[in-house]
């Protein structure tokens, strides 16, 4: 069985490391899975990381202060370089999704320029939040490449663009 992941399975576990998906990927070590990760999905990550680090930099300022508010002492918070961290994001994320039993799969022809363009909100795509319409048709397209190596499961949270209506299947 092949199992493609989409990247909202990586929303809150940017870094591959939580239990979920750790899990996953030992199954997939030990042969019982195959896991894939589109191309597409990378690249989205890639480019949501830099938001996703200001965020959780900003969270955790904003906690501190919460506790010092209610005069609870809490250490000083020194967040890590910006650049260097968001830099080191890519190679550390494609090491751990490059493990026995898991790959990154090209994306499907000669759609590379296509995603790349999408991710970064380049035009002809906008910056609406929910266009993600070219990146779910390469994650799809990476599917049906699939599926005539094994039987292929999607997960997904997405259910909108790969399910029938008023369904989960």
């Amino acid at each position: 069985m092949i199992v493609v992941l989409d990247t909202n399975c990586f929303h809150g576990d940017r870094g591959v490391s939580r239990p979920q998906l750790a899990e996953l990927l030992s199954h997939a070590e030990h042969g019982r899975c195959s896991v894939v990760v589109p191309e597409a999905v990378v690249a989205e990550l890639i480019n949501q990381f830099p938001s996703a680090l200001k965020s959780a930099i900003d969270k955790t300022r904003s906690a501190l202060g919460g506790l010092r508010a209610v005069d609870i002492e809490a250490s000083e918070f020194a967040p890590p370089d910006f650049a260097t961290t968001i830099e080191g994001y890519e190679s550390t994320l494609r090491e751990r999704l490059n493990c026995p039993g898991c790959r990154i799969a090209a994306n499907p022809g000669d759609v590379g320029a296509i995603v790349d363009r999408s991710v970064r909100e380049l035009k002809p795509f906008g910056t609406k939040k929910d266009d993600n319409s070219v990146v779910d048709a390469v994650i799809w397209f990476t599917v049906l490449e699939l599926v005539n190596e094994d039987e292929v499961v999607l997960v997904s949270a997405n259910k909108n663009d790969f399910c029938e209506e008023d369904s989960l299947d």
